[in-house]
């Protein structure tokens, strides 16, 4: 008789507790309100002292926006314009490559379409603020943004957070489109945007930062390259 009144007195107490227990509050990154910054201030703030990058990631592919593929990446950026990523499926790595002086080094795997630029337009998407110093910085008032434009591309910054939002590069007469969202902070207090969206031609690539890590430690053979004969 007594096990039904018990079950709900502890269901009520959960209950108690649960609603005591304090919200967890939304970090958000710092903001500049109300403050014009330099082109070197963004820079700075965006890249001071980051030479490389490494990125676990999730990466749905769709092709004429259709679903074409899903796949784990694990993504190692470095300056300049460097790439070397490995790719899984079920936990196994299915493709090894470098990208680096616009070439594409195939380590393990079959070289597929779309290998070498999508590998160049992370390293954009990523490395936004790389190569900026001959660049032009404005003002949209009306969204909020900072302009920076160069002779290939546009990025649009948040001027509250001095984060990208969008870019728009041209590329041997092809516009490439790269979205941002969902700004996360790295465990060392490092702000990025975890969501990036990339529109290349016939494909669209969505990528999860799923964990990025600055300047992380590096040997020789990260990137290494095959000797071609």
């Amino acid at each position: 008789m007594l096990k039904k009144p018990l079950r709900y007195l502890c269901f009520s107490f959960f209950i108690l507790i649960s609603a005591c227990a304090p919200a967890r509050v939304a970090v958000k990154p710092p903001e500049y309100p109300g403050k014009t910054v330099t082109m070197q201030e963004i820079v700075l703030q965006a890249g001071g002292g980051v030479d490389a990058l490494k990125a676990i990631t999730d990466v749905r592919i769709e092709r004429l926006g259709e679903p074409y593929d899903f796949l784990n990446a694990s993504i190692l950026i470095r300056r300049p314009g460097t790439v070397h990523t490995r790719v899984y499926k079920f936990g196994i790595l299915v493709k090894d490559f470098v990208v680096t002086g616009g070439e594409l080094y195939m380590l393990a795997g079959k070289e597929a379409s779309r290998l070498k630029e999508f590998s160049n337009e992370m390293y954009n998407a990523v490395f936004w603020w790389d190569g900026l110093e001959e660049s032009r910085l404005s003002r949209s008032p009306d969204e909020l943004l900072y302009v920076i434009e160069t002779g290939e591309k546009r990025i649009f910054i948040d001027e509250g957070t001095l984060l990208p939002v969008r870019q728009e590069l041209f590329v041997a007469d092809t516009k490439v489109d790269i979205y941002y969202g969902k700004p996360e902070q790295g465990e060392d207090g490092y702000w990025y945007q975890s969501m990036i969206y990339i529109t290349l031609g016939e494909f669209s690539f969505e990528v999860k930062l799923k964990k990025l890590k600055r300047n992380p430690s590096l040997t020789e053979y990260d990137f290494r390259i095959p000797v071609k004969g």
